[in-house]
């Protein structure tokens, strides 16, 4: 359910996919999950010189390039936005980097395309996640998560998620973002990132000419007014727009008290001491990467560098630690 403020007011169009000559894709909203991804998706919905898929539409993530059912998603995809050629045309498809052909396909389709790339502190990321998919597993499964007997779709303990083991793309191997940014080729990859990315099933770095925006959550929520407005000129800038941009503050978590359900987690509980050092190790290394390598390609832009530089310094510190 969108926000109210949020709530677009442009008509949808059918648009003829006969016409004209193919459409290229000038922005993909491409990850990661839980880092923000739908608040833009919303203003970009919302803004009258862009046009955004409404659903998220990750069946264009390539797994048989040009000869799979995902090329012609993607066609199909592009065919349902706007033709005028002043309109900048989306996806959002917050798992794009999990597989390595999504991008094969795009420098191929549309090479131009411009990528928007949110990430967070590692575990926020993994604690958001995780309660997101306990929530879509009871919005799905409804029947068979509320049983006298027990959960017919077991949900593992957040801590086992470790070590390769994997819930719904839910793993502490998937909060090191570095390894899945490196698929992008813009930094001289070492061979250990080349034997990180092997770990990682369909995996590979991707030669392309794809402009990327990057930013943390904390910018997408920065209470400072003047700074969040800095960032919200920088995208425009980005994406080459000639209105506003309005962006709203991240979606709020309606499943608390009451509502909560009782496989949600607060990750900051002592249980969850060692998953938190690990995941927090992690951190520290993924801002170094980013700093010291992503950061210094020319693709690759930030807005406000100094504080999206504070944000993820954070990540080799563990956010539970002031908390009493």
């Amino acid at each position: 359910m969108k926000i109210p403020h949020l709530m677009s007011s442009k008509p949808r169009i059918q648009y003829n996919r006969s016409q004209g000559p193919k459409r290229k894709l000038d922005f993909l909203i491409a990850g990661f999950p839980k880092c923000g991804t739908t608040t833009l998706s919303y203003a970009f919905e919302a803004h009258n010189g862009t046009d955004i898929s409404i659903k998220e539409r990750c069946d264009i993530r390539g797994k048989k390039g040009l000869d799979g059912p995902e090329y012609a998603n993607l066609q199909d995809v592009i065919g349902d936005l706007s033709a005028d050629p002043k309109i900048k045309r989306g996806v959002k498809c917050p798992n794009s980097l999990k597989c390595h052909r999504t991008l094969s396909m795009l420098t191929l389709h549309s090479p131009e395309t411009k990528l928007i790339i949110g990430v967070r502190h590692p575990v926020r990321f993994l604690e958001s996640f995780y309660n997101y998919r306990i929530v879509e597993m009871y919005s799905k499964y409804p029947n068979e998560m509320n049983t006298s007997d027990g959960l017919k779709r077991p949900i593992p303990p957040l801590e086992t998620l470790t070590g390769g083991k994997v819930w719904l793309g839910v793993t502490t191997q998937n909060a090191r973002f570095e390894v899945f940014l490196s698929q992008l080729g813009k930094t001289a990859v070492t061979l250990e990132e080349i034997e990180n990315l092997k770990v990682v099933q369909n995996m590979a770095v991707v030669p392309n000419s794809f402009k990327v925006f990057l930013y943390s959550l904390d910018q997408l929520e920065d209470a400072n007014t003047t700074r969040r407005e800095g960032f919200v000129r920088e995208l425009e800038s980005f994406l080459e727009l000639k209105y506003p941009l309005n962006i709203g503050h991240a979606n709020k978590n309606h499943f608390v008290g009451r509502n909560a359900y009782k496989e949600l987690i607060n990750i900051c509980e002592s249980k969850y001491d060692e998953l938190r050092d690990e995941l927090v190790s992690q951190g520290g290394e993924s801002q170094i990467w980013l700093r010291d390598n992503f950061l210094e390609s020319a693709d690759v832009i930030v807005a406000n560098r100094g504080h999206f530089l504070q944000t993820i310094h954070a990540w080799q510190s563990d956010p539970c630690a002031d908390i009493v």
